[in-house]
């Protein structure tokens, strides 16, 4: 069986839903999603991504860069 920390310490891309409830296991550097509800619409999110550090900001810009 493989834990968390082997899990985020791969190359691979890992979500983890409610990550703020445990933010002493993230990796310094990592992406942050925050999803809300537009306010007036209840079919509509809004996404907040964070980077903090430099790989998630790369990986963020590259994502950016092809939305379209």
């Amino acid at each position: 069986e493989i834990g968390i920390e082997e899990v985020l310490e791969s190359e691979c891309v890992t979500i983890i839903e409610w990550a703020n409830r445990f933010p002493d296991v993230l990796p310094a550097d990592h992406l942050s999603l925050e999803f809300s509800q537009v306010e007036g619409s209840s079919d509509q999110r809004r996404i907040v991504a964070v980077a903090t550090g430099e790989r998630s900001l790369c990986w963020l810009t590259s994502v950016i860069e092809n939305i379209g």
